[in-house]
């Protein structure tokens, strides 16, 4: 689901991922670049952690993340084991939390390593 760019806004974005929180089918998603912020990231968490939803990629570029909400992106995703790709590049917590970063990325690589060793 390709929503870059559509001027969705934090509240917008938390809005269709409440309407998504039971689609568990959905494997791709993309709200890049439209002004998401702390009620996005909390949603988004809530689908990273549960083990019914197998989200493989998503983008988050170019938003208003903080620092706080890698961490919390971060510590959702620590259980996560579908989703292999991920951008959150462009948003001011991305330099702000390298650690929360690193970790994310790390966990993230797992999940791809994993899911190619199986296939």
């Amino acid at each position: 689901l390709n929503l870059r760019l559509n001027r969705l806004t934090d509240d917008g974005c938390r809005l269709l991922l409440e309407g998504l929180q039971d689609n568990v089918t959905l494997k791709d998603l993309n709200i890049a670049s439209n002004n998401a912020g702390g009620q996005t990231v909390q949603t988004l968490c809530s689908i990273l952690r549960n083990p019914e939803h197998s989200v493989e990629s998503f983008d988050g570029s170019g938003n208003e993340f903080t620092a706080d909400h890698f961490e919390l992106m971060r510590m959702s995703l620590s259980a996560n084991k579908s989703l292999n790709s991920i951008d959150l590049r462009n948003n001011p917590g991305y330099k702000e939390a390298p650690r929360a970063v690193e970790e994310i990325e790390k966990i993230v690589h797992s999940n791809e390593y994993q899911k190619r060793k199986a296939t």
